[in-house]
């Protein structure tokens, strides 16, 4: 699937902050199974907001690396059944990153693995920088799913516009992300600037 890459990034902070809005809803629906299924689109939200960011840089959005999005859903509802799965979320969280640095070097945004972890790290701490407001307003963190009840999808919106902005701010750094190049190939295929 190939867009204008701005279409990725103004659709990201949504994607984040919808699973946030229905959490309340399914978890409350039935026990156990609601409560992971709860988690599970929680996780799936995180996964795709950060295949967005990278999808914004790589000009598409592979159907593969969105069907992987089903493992990280699997991976964290199933971490909530027991105290024994709890690792499950911890792997979730690995095959998350483990994937979108994949994504984007398959893709060439990034020159390697490094570039990669490198980009996320700076991405993860700019983009909390940006969002210090809507933290010190609302005085939770989005990232943590166990906090009862979970963050406020308004605040969840806030943190993912704050990413999105890292996003676009990181991309003029061409030693980690090669926006310039894709791009261009994106105006290419799109036949419009």
């Amino acid at each position: 699937m190939r867009y204008r890459p701005t279409s990725f990034l103004l659709l990201s902070p949504f994607v984040l902050s919808v699973p946030y809005f229905f959490y309340p809803y399914v978890a409350g629906s039935g026990g156990l199974w609601g409560l992971g299924a709860g988690v599970g689109l929680i996780a799936l939200g995180h996964y795709l907001y950060l295949l967005l960011q990278v999808s914004y840089y790589a000009c598409g959005l592979s159907r593969l690396y969105l069907g992987l999005g089903g493992m990280v859903f699997a991976l964290s509802a199933v971490s909530v059944a027991a105290p024994e799965y709890m690792a499950l979320s911890v792997a979730g969280l690995f095959f998350t990153l483990a994937a979108v640095v994949h994504f984007g070097v398959s893709e060439r945004v990034f020159p390697g693995w490094l570039s990669g972890v490198v980009w996320l790290f700076l991405w993860n701490l700019l983009g909390g920088l940006i969002a210090l407001p809507a933290r010190h307003l609302v005085k939770r963190d989005v990232w943590f799913w166990w906090a009862e009840p979970p963050a406020d999808p308004l605040y969840a919106l806030a943190v993912g516009a704050a990413g999105a902005a890292a996003t676009l701010i990181l991309g003029r750094i061409e030693a980690l992300a090669r926006y310039e190049v894709l791009n261009n190939k994106c105006r290419g295929r799109n036949g419009r600037g």
